[in-house]
């Protein structure tokens, strides 16, 4: 960042010139006497805003998938998310987390039901 104002401004505690460049980085603020605290997370949350505007949706309906001389695999699973959403895939070695990611991206296509992007 840089600042171009005639206010005494502070980036973390420390006293901000005019013309210099600053790194406003996570957990930054900055304060000044005449002006409320301005947070990094705000400002990112207006950019990363904008940038989630148009939501990329998943959903999967009633996938099923079994694997290669099993009964056991992916059984009825229906998921609906929307892109900024976190979300996690737990479980034991060869349960099938990898199997389900590659039915959700298309690479490996389910047995029965529908997976739309």
């Amino acid at each position: 960042m840089r600042y171009s104002g005639k206010e005494d401004l502070f980036l973390n505690g420390q006293n901000i010139l005019q013309g210099q460049t600053y790194v406003f980085d996570h957990g930054s603020s900055i304060r000044g006497a005449a002006t409320d605290a301005i947070y990094y997370n705000e400002i990112a949350g207006i950019f990363t805003g904008e940038a989630f505007k148009n939501k990329i949706t998943l959903h999967a309906r009633d996938i099923s998938l079994r694997f290669k001389d099993s009964e056991c695999g992916i059984r009825h699973l229906s998921v609906h998310e929307e892109s900024g959403n976190l979300v996690g895939i737990m479980g034991g070695s060869g349960v099938g987390k990898s199997t389900l990611l590659n039915v959700l991206s298309g690479i490996t296509r389910p047995e029965t039901g529908e997976v739309f992007h």
